[in-house]
């Protein structure tokens, strides 16, 4: 039986804030023993007020945040993320599963739109390739591929602060597709697009979840 994309065993996370009075704090639970299990590469939304916990979450499964102890794992494909609130030894080769896609863009402002996609192949080579920016011929194509098939290859060579945030968010999904992604986590990837643009947007995350098999949440 093949392993699950992500799977989620009744993990919890809480945040303890200092209140302003002496002495005091407050504690908010953001997450509370939750359980889910992707089987497929299929679509997720996260549907919640603000502060209701979705970022966590997603945080959480990336190994971002570390869940709280004594209880609850998060696996990605198979492999432990964290359990009991301790990161696997592996997160970092996990991860180079797990494209990551958010509000912020997430994106180097002063680097051109092709390193910033580019970057997406440093889970999976050399830390010395990777620093110095040597892609190889078949790499080097395969960024401007992705770039192409999101619109946005004309501005490759562009820094990625100068683009608008539509072309911005383009990158970043250019970025988990050349890196080959099984798994997306998309933290409010439209929430500051306008609406056409963020229509544009969404329609490559559908396209990347049923062209290319990849998981989305």
């Amino acid at each position: 039986m093949a392993a699950s994309l992500v799977e989620v065993k009744s993990i919890s996370k809480t945040f303890t804030r200092k209140a302003k009075a002496a002495g005091g704090s407050t504690v908010h639970k953001a997450l509370d023993t939750v359980s889910f299990t992707m089987d497929r590469p299929e679509r997720i939304a996260l549907i919640g007020p603000s502060g209701s916990g979705k970022s966590t979450l997603l945080r959480a499964i990336s190994g971002l945040h570390t869940i709280d102890r004594g209880q609850g794992t998060v696996s990605v494909l198979g492999r432990p993320v964290q359990t009991n609130g301790r990161l696997s030894g592996d997160v970092r080769s996990i991860r180079a599963n797990m494209g990551l896609i958010a509000q912020q863009f997430n994106l180097v402002g002063r680097l051109s739109l092709f390193t910033n996609v580019a970057l997406g192949f440093l889970g999976k080579m050399s830390a010395v390739r990777g620093l110095f920016g040597l892609w190889n011929r078949d790499e080097k194509q395969r960024v401007m591929k992705a770039l192409d098939h999101v619109g946005v290859a004309a501005m490759a060579g562009q820094r990625a602060n100068t683009l608008s945030g539509g072309q911005q968010q383009r990158g970043a999904i250019a970025r988990a597709i050349v890196q080959g992604a099984k798994v997306v986590l998309a933290d409010e990837p439209v929430a500051s697009l306008d609406p056409v643009t963020a229509r544009k947007v969404m329609k490559l995350l559908v396209e990347l979840n049923e062209r290319d098999q990849v998981g989305v949440i």
